[in-house]
C-alpha cells in the first residue's frame, strides 16, 4: 500500500496553516496543495506523481475557478482512524471543510470532475440542513 498522503485546495493561508497543524497533531504528513492548473489532471496522476505541490502565492485564482467556499481536504491511503480524528478536529472548531477520500472510481476522474461531484453533494447537504426544523 502507498504511503498516507493528504491534499488540499485551500481557501486561504490561514486555512492551510490550520490544516498543517492538525496534520502534525494527528501524525500525518503536510498536505500537498493543488491549484487551478491541476484541475485538468486525473487524481491518479496527481496522487502518484510525487510532486511537491507547494502552496500558491495567491489563493484567489484557484477559488474563482473552483467555486470553493471551504477548503477541500482529500485523504489518500490514510487510515480510517486518522480520517476520523481530522474530521473531529474540524468539527470541534465548528468548521466543515469539504472532506473526501480517494477511491478506485475517483482515481479515474479529473480534479475538476471530482470537485463538481463534491460541490453538488455539498449543495444537497446544505439544502437538507435548511429543511430541518
Amino acid at each position: 500500500m502507498s504511503a498516507a498522503r493528504l491534499f488540499t485546495i485551500s481557501t486561504s493561508a490561514k486555512a492551510l496553516a490550520r490544516l498543517r497543524n492538525h496534520c502534525l497533531d494527528i501524525g500525518l504528513p503536510a498536505p500537498g496543495c493543488w491549484q487551478h492548473q491541476h484541475l485538468h489532471r486525473s487524481l491518479r496522476d496527481l496522487v502518484t506523481s510525487g510532486e511537491d505541490f507547494a502552496p500558491p502565492d495567491d489563493f484567489n485564482a484557484t477559488l474563482r475557478l473552483t467555486a470553493l467556499k471551504e477548503p477541500l481536504i482529500l485523504f489518500c491511503n490514510v487510515p480510517p482512524e486518522q480520517v476520523q480524528r481530522m474530521v473531529k478536529a474540524y468539527k470541534q472548531e465548528g468548521e466543515w471543510p469539504v472532506f473526501a477520500v480517494v477511491t478506485k472510481n475517483s482515481l479515474e476522474m479529473t480534479l475538476a470532475v471530482l470537485l463538481e461531484h463534491l460541490l453538488q453533494d455539498r449543495g444537497v447537504e446544505a439544502a437538507a440542513k435548511d429543511k430541518r426544523p
